[in-house]
């Protein structure tokens, strides 16, 4: 035993054996402070040198240990209560901060339900008034309906296409309007026809430096030769989504409805794709160009050969055109005192009534001509070859 300023210390000296638990639980529950010296590993010449053996006993913590220390203990219990008590408390904190997150995140799942309920019915909502077009969409997207249709549609427009294409004095041009456009189909007219008819409303003897607007030329193909309504409907529903979309900030470059689905979306055919294509072919011919600061608009150019005079063009025959092996030539017999005059049977371009074909002479030497379009429309139409034009008088009675 020894004494210090905390009173009486019981010191063991481990010799063979270590402090029993019988004794360790005695002096632990007396409440004396007991601490083991383990003197079990040194040697009998160790234990002969007193230096060495002071050091071992006195001044080595590490053969030492605790048995029973009652104030060190009372601290540690001290210490284990309040680490019990702060660990109950964040507990408690992690309890309630669990049940806020599970029950926000169950009021999150629930506005997200409701806002995808919402959504869905207004896709719905949206969707309704293209059902029937939708229903259709596969099949006159389908590749066997698009070969028919190109058919159908060449048979029909062969006539007219040709002599249109016959009337474009640009050599250059005129092969371009042999080359059909990707979604060429989606117009209710021939590629051929409907290309040659823009060409002579917009192109054919305008001046250079003129302008005009991409867009109305789209509208003028649409409403001169008609389009699938239904899919037109579709196009459009793409098109103002996209512009919706536009405007709430949304990055997107091709028309999309956001009600529609990827495979309805890619199937709409853009109506302005072959649009786009013929301005693009006539621009690599060199007979149109974008207009400077001019979003939209298209200018006129000089052609790379002169322009043919509108007056002998018509007098001119068209080459054979290699798409139409028998290039179609509306004529008629002219009356037997006006076989000389060589504009009789020859065709002219209209932008609302189409291809004509001059048919007679007011009086002999008149540069007033009677024009039949189609089957009962007959103009008188005045030539002016000193100014390389005609103008529509009125229509016969």
């Amino acid at each position: 035993m020894a004494r210090d300023s905390e009173g009486d210390l019981l010191i063991e000296i481990r010799v063979t054996h270590a402090v029993g638990d019988q004794k360790t639980r005695n002096v632990q529950s007396d409440g004396h402070r007991m601490v083991e010296i383990d003197l079990s590993r040194i040697t009998a010449d160790q234990a002969e040198d007193p230096d060495l053996f002071e050091r071992l006993v006195l001044n080595t913590a590490s053969n030492r240990i605790w048995i029973s220390h009652p104030q060190a203990s009372e601290a540690w219990r001290r210490s284990r209560d309040e680490l019990k008590a702060m660990i109950g408390a964040k507990n408690k904190v992690i309890a309630v901060d669990r049940a806020s997150r599970q029950r926000l995140r169950e009021e999150n799942d629930a506005q997200r339900q409701a806002m995808t309920t919402r959504k869905e019915r207004y896709r719905q909502e949206c969707r309704q008034p293209h059902l029937a077009a939708l229903a259709t969409l596969e099949k006159k997207t389908s590749k066997s309906v698009i070969e028919a249709k190109y058919l159908e549609l060449l048979r029909r427009d062969r006539s007219s296409a040709d002599v249109a294409v016959s009337l474009v004095t640009e050599d250059a041009a005129r092969s371009y309007l042999h080359v059909v456009p990707d979604l060429g189909w989606v117009y209710d007219a021939h590629p051929y026809l409907w290309q040659a008819g823009a060409y002579l409303r917009f192109i054919e003897g305008k001046l250079p430096g003129q302008t005009f607007e991409q867009a109305v030329l789209g509208r003028w193909v649409r409403a001169t030769y008609g389009a699938d309504e239904s899919l037109w409907s579709l196009f459009r529903a793409q098109w103002v989504a996209r512009d919706e979309a536009l405007k709430r900030g949304h990055r997107m470059r091709l028309p999309w409805a956001w009600f529609f689905n990827r495979e309805e979306n890619n199937r709409i055919p853009n109506f302005f794709e072959p649009i786009d294509e013929f301005v693009g072919k006539m621009m690599r011919c060199g007979v149109l160009t974008r207009a400077p600061n001019r979003r939209g608009w298209l200018t006129i150019c000089e052609p790379p050969k002169s322009r043919a005079d509108p007056i002998s063009s018509l007098v001119s025959q068209p080459a054979p055109s290699p798409f139409f092996p028998t290039p179609h030539i509306v004529s008629v017999t002219a009356v037997p005192d006006q076989n000389s005059d060589p504009l009789f049977g020859k065709s002219i371009w209209h932008e609302s009534f189409g291809i004509g074909v001059v048919m007679t002479r007011m009086v002999r030497s008149s540069p007033v001509y009677n024009v039949r379009f189609g089957d009962d429309y007959w103009r008188r139409i005045l030539l002016r070859s000193d100014h390389h034009d005609w103008r529509l008088i009125d229509r016969l009675a």
